[in-house]
């Protein structure tokens, strides 16, 4: 059996574009995650969130258009980045940061119990100055708590740990109208004026239950997986393992040498870009499933080797071959409809669907499909099409008398 030892490394820019040809899908999890991790959107900064300060108040915002959380990619509670609230609290002003999921998805929260986060900072902040946590549905109802109120021993200077907190939703002031089913975005606001800078690591912040958290068990391994190999380049992608919250890929350069991991950071889309190889060197891998329950089996294991291009056919030849990846592994394996978006969270639509028809005719030429599994993918993208709904009403609907909305529910077919 060969032996698998942990090695951080980052991924380079370069990743991030293969990313965007390859396989992501979403996975059933007992957690419903709202930040953990830098998206791939932000060098710098979240980009599921918006933050605006007003009168004398201060919160320091980034990106070109100004209102998004910074990230800090120096300490966090797991994975490599946590977000940043740096903020200085005055009377007559306001602030707030909203959080929203990746994609700024409408959560349902009426299975869980509780929000849970990960807290830190270069210094101390008593209770009393700590800020607001506020959650919000699509109508504008809010419950509110304060952060001070949940953590009142305030947050501790010891930059090598960080604490933890579980806010139960009782905990939150009451508002019979306020719809969980519906809750857009968690936001942190100005608490008391103390008129004093601060600055406090985030990280880790989620919805969870007691409940679904004794029934979660280890994920199942990772499976069907699929390489490609260019120039100085490996690509990888499988099918989304059942109860997957991420995914580590380990390395060898021999079939039965020592297993290195080579993600660094954490990885939750069902693919992976290598591009730290060297050409006329074969390459093995093994890609592991984990939750906060444990990790899976390892996978089947799988090889290849990098060499450059002979020609520009050649080249021509890989790259529609890993854009076709996109469109065929992108799809819901139950209607076949392809999200826009090479992220877990992104809604289908209907122009990628299209694009997603066409280049199944595409692979079946180059025989990267065959014929049978081509014509089965377009059966189910056209079944699920002609049994959606249609109608005037604005919801649980897929569109109106043959004209579909542009965003649709990968697996009801409904408008997201």
């Amino acid at each position: 059996m060969s032996a698998h030892v942990p090695k951080r490394r980052r991924l380079s820019r370069l990743a991030v574009f293969f990313w965007g040809l390859l396989f992501f899908c979403r996975t059933a999890a007992a957690e419903l995650i709202v930040f953990d991790e830098d998206d791939p959107l932000g060098a710098d900064y979240y980009d599921a969130s918006i933050g605006h300060a007003s009168g004398a108040s201060f919160l320091r915002l980034a990106a070109t258009t100004g209102d998004k959380m910074p990230i800090n990619t120096n300490s966090a509670a797991s994975g490599g980045d946590s977000g940043v609230l740096a903020w200085t609290s005055k009377a007559g002003g306001a602030w707030e940061m909203h959080v929203f999921a990746p994609g700024f998805p409408i959560l349902n929260l009426t299975s869980f119990d509780r929000l849970t986060m990960a807290f830190n900072g270069p210094e101390s902040i008593r209770a009393i100055d700590l800020p607001d946590v506020i959650l919000e549905d699509t109508k504008g109802q809010r419950r509110k708590i304060s952060l001070g109120q949940a953590l009142p021993g305030g947050v501790d200077a010891k930059l090598a740990s960080w604490q933890r907190l579980e806010i139960p939703f009782t905990n939150f002031t009451a508002n019979p109208a306020f719809d969980f089913a519906r809750v857009k975005h968690v936001t942190f606001g100005q608490g008391p004026a103390d008129g004093r800078n601060h600055v406090l690591w985030i990280d880790d912040l989620r919805f969870t239950s007691p409940v679904l958290q004794q029934r979660m068990t280890s994920p199942a391994k990772p499976a069907g997986l699929g390489i490609r190999s260019g120039d100085r380049s490996i690509a990888l992608h499988w099918t989304g393992a059942d109860g997957a919250e991420e995914y580590r890929v380990f390395r060898s350069d021999q079939a039965g040498g020592e297993f290195k991991e080579i993600t660094g950071r954490v990885v939750r889309m069902q693919s992976f870009a290598d591009v730290s190889v060297e050409n006329g060197r074969r390459y093995f891998y093994e890609v592991q499933a984990r939750n906060r329950a444990g990790a899976s089996e390892f996978s089947e294991r799988v090889s290849a080797l990098p060499n450059a291009f002979q020609s520009n056919e050649e080249f021509l030849e890989y790259l529609q071959a890993t854009a076709f990846d996109y469109f065929w592994c992108e799809a819901d394996p139950v209607t076949g409809l392809v999200r826009d978006r090479s992220e877990p969270w992104s809604a289908a639509s209907i122009a990628a669907t299209g694009f997603g028809l066409t280049a199944i005719g595409v692979g079946i030429d180059h025989g990267w499909i065959t014929r049978s599994e081509g014509a089965g993918r377009v059966r189910r993208i056209l079944s699920a099409l002609a049994a959606a709904p249609q109608g005037l009403e604005e919801s649980a609907k897929s569109g109106y008398k043959g004209f579909f909305y542009h965003f649709l529910e990968p697996s009801t077919v409904l408008r997201f």
